[in-house]
């Protein structure tokens, strides 16, 4: 199984357990403080953070079930909404970023929620709008994610710097940076 194979296995079995998770909870005909718990667990479990879930948790407290499919997809776009709606308030311009003379975008979260792919879509945005770019695979926990970050920067054709698995991750940073300088 290649690499992209074991992280589209990985996804789907995230997306599947959040899926099921879902259904287990709204199969009940009325949303009661259990069913609102269970919820808000599992939107927090799903990296969402605790102030989403409440909200998620407020806007779930009055809202009446019943066991047909279309309601939980009714359920599921209604929390794909209110996500979105709180997203949108980390949104950053990127083109604000086009008079500096250098940046530095730090990536953090959780294994599986898509940081290295984000990481290679921002590589490629800035690498076509004329910006020299470099990776710094600063996850030295994980060879998989160094691996991946490392196929990104080939498809994206930008530098990278790396050390060897479980190496300091604030020295692959600095190391990072310097080679950011010197180029």
């Amino acid at each position: 199984m290649g690499i992209f194979d074991k992280f589209k296995s990985g996804l789907g079995k995230s997306s599947l357990s959040f899926s099921d998770g879902f259904k287990n909870i709204f199969s009940k005909k009325r949303v009661d403080s259990t069913i609102l718990e269970e919820f808000e667990e599992l939107i927090i479990s799903s990296d969402a953070g605790v102030d989403v879930a409440k909200e998620l948790r407020k806007d779930f407290e009055n809202f009446k079930v019943d066991k047909k499919l279309e309601n939980h997809k009714e359920i599921l776009k209604l929390l794909a909404d209110k996500l979105a709606i709180n997203l949108q308030k980390y949104e950053k311009d990127l083109s604000l970023m086009g008079n500096a003379k250098s940046a530095v975008i730090v990536v953090s979260g959780v294994n599986g929620v898509g940081k290295t792919t984000s990481i290679g879509k921002l590589g490629k945005y800035f690498k076509d709008n004329n910006r020299s770019v470099v990776f710094g695979a600063a996850d030295t926990f994980r060879a998989a994610a160094i691996d991946q970050l490392q196929v990104w920067a080939a498809k994206v054709k930008v530098d990278i710097i790396k050390s060897e698995i479980n190496s300091d991750p604030a020295s692959v940073a600095f190391k990072t940076a310097e080679f950011a300088k010197k180029k």
